[in-house]
């Protein structure tokens, strides 16, 4: 959830399963689908995480995305608490070409 708050600071929309091991219901997914041109996954980049992101990337065809390991961070919230939010807002903006 800190995640998601953190990608609505940043314009970012975001949505999250109670955990990297819940299943988004087929439902819910083929919403989410008609509703954004672009759907990615970014669970933490830890073991559970990594694991979790392939299995359902590799299911779902969705892109997959992990916070650079350069940041020094496990997931987004980290990555913000370790290298400010201004840098993360621009290092998702600039890898995710979003315009601003």
């Amino acid at each position: 959830l800190k995640d998601v708050m953190c990608l609505y600071e940043m314009g970012i929309p975001a949505i999250s399963p109670s955990s990297e091991s819940t299943w988004i219901p087929n439902t819910v997914l083929e919403d989410i689908l008609k509703r954004f041109k672009r759907v990615l996954i970014c669970f933490d980049r830890d073991g559970p995480g990594v694991r979790n992101l392939r299995k359902i990337s590799l299911k779902t065809g969705l892109e997959p995305m992990l916070v650079h390991k350069k940041w020094k961070a496990k997931d987004i919230s980290d990555a913000i608490a370790k290298n400010g939010f201004e840098n993360i807002k621009n290092w998702l903006h600039e890898t995710l070409k979003i315009n601003r």
